[in-house]
């Protein structure tokens, strides 16, 4: 008797960045790590008292800058650095909304 074969749903497209299933974590196999590094990572998870995955997952956040310890630095902004331009009657506009009408506040 044949075996019957187990069928195995087939995706309708390969499972990309955006796909809900990969979104949160994404797992990596690294080759040619050199002994000295790994040594300085097994060393570093022993001091830290933390596993070696979380190690380098955290020298990955890191390097990606995106490490929880460290601002990032932005630089969308730095045209305006400097361009202010003293403006008399929008300080008046502001000063007349800082002021308290005592009527609503009753």
């Amino acid at each position: 008797m044949p075996r019957k074969r187990r069928s195995i749903p087939r995706r309708k497209r390969p499972l990309t960045v955006a796909s809900p299933a990969i979104r949160e974590c994404v797992q990596y196999t690294v080759r040619n790590v050199p002994w000295k590094a790994d040594e300085a990572l097994r060393r570093r998870a022993q001091e830290l008292k933390l596993s070696l995955n979380e190690v380098l997952r955290q020298a990955l956040l890191k390097e990606a800058g995106m490490a929880g310890g460290e601002a990032q630095v932005y630089h969308d902004l730095d045209s305006f650095v400097g361009s202010w331009i003293e403006d008399p009657e929008f300080d008046a506009i502001i000063a007349e909304q800082d002021t308290i009408d005592p009527e609503k506040w009753e």
